[in-house]
């Protein structure tokens, strides 16, 4: 048991070529020492998971992991929040659409009834021309 835990802690402290080749010679035969070597040198066949791995951010204590952890989350919020906004002016702007399709409206009062902001005139307008519908600006 404790030549197996020395052989995992020996593999762990390894960071030289001269170290592995030494771990190599010593552990190699021993079945622990092949699967720690098979592990290695699968895990290092693929450079991009190496560059990866170099680029992970390891946190040192459990305060800036939940620090950096909040953070992440603020941020996909406001992503989230910003996602929902464009996906509310985008169906008013389809109801202001509609409302002109419908009613024979105008623009102006289409949009005021989908509470639409006059800052989306241009995008109303450009998806009744999409859709071939005349309208009235007023």
């Amino acid at each position: 048991m404790y030549a197996q835990l020395y052989i995992l802690f020996f593999t762990l402290t390894i960071t030289k070529q001269a170290e592995a080749d030494k771990f190599y010679r010593d552990y190699g035969a021993n079945p622990l020492g092949k699967e720690l070597i098979r592990l290695y040198e699968n895990a290092v066949q693929d450079k991009k998971r190496l560059l990866d791995l170099r680029n992970y951010n390891y946190y040192f204590t459990e305060k800036e992991y939940e620090r950096v952890k909040l953070e992440a989350d603020e941020q996909h919020a406001q992503e989230l929040e910003k996602k929902i906004q464009e996906t509310e002016i985008q169906t008013k702007i389809r109801v202001a659409v509609n409302n002109v399709i419908m009613f024979h409206c105008s623009i102006k009062i289409a949009m005021e009834a989908a509470e639409l902001d006059s800052i989306y005139h241009d995008e109303v307008v450009t998806e009744l021309k999409k859709r071939n519908v005349f309208f009235t600006e007023q």
